[in-house]
Formats: C-alpha cells, sequence, structure tokens
C-alpha cells in the first residue's frame, strides 16, 4: 500500500506520507512470523511489521488464560 504514494506522480506531490501504522492479531501473529518461507520467498508478515513505524497488536485478550470476555 505504501509503494501507491510513490507510484503515481500525481499523490507523491500531493500526499505526504508520514508515518506507517501495522497492527498485528496476537493470537495469530506466530503462524504467520514463524511460518518457514521457500527459498527466495519473502516472509511477508516479517516485512509488514519492520516497515511499521508504530505497531498494534489487537486480540491480546484471546491470549488470556482466563479471557475477560
Amino acid at each position: 500500500l505504501a509503494q501507491t504514494f510513490y507510484a503515481e506522480d500525481q499523490v507523491f506531490n500531493d500526499v505526504k506520507l508520514d508515518g506507517v501504522v501495522t497492527l498485528v492479531d496476537a493470537k495469530h501473529a506466530s503462524f504467520h512470523l514463524d511460518e518457514i518461507k521457500p527459498k527466495g520467498v519473502i516472509n511477508e508478515a516479517v516485512e509488514q511489521i519492520a516497515y511499521g513505524d508504530r505497531i498494534i497488536v489487537n486480540k491480546g485478550y484471546l491470549l488470556m488464560k482466563f479471557p475477560i470476555i
């Protein structure tokens, strides 16, 4: 998505990308982060978190031993 800001000249000239917020699903993050990819294939979950200036972890309550909900 961030590439869109640089791909189109009109967007690039009119918009400033000030930061990237990455939303991480706490329950499923470890599955995607630890996923072994074939050689030459990038793990998108790792890449997305690496590019984030701010990382929001949601659904953390699903990891609790005794959930609030």
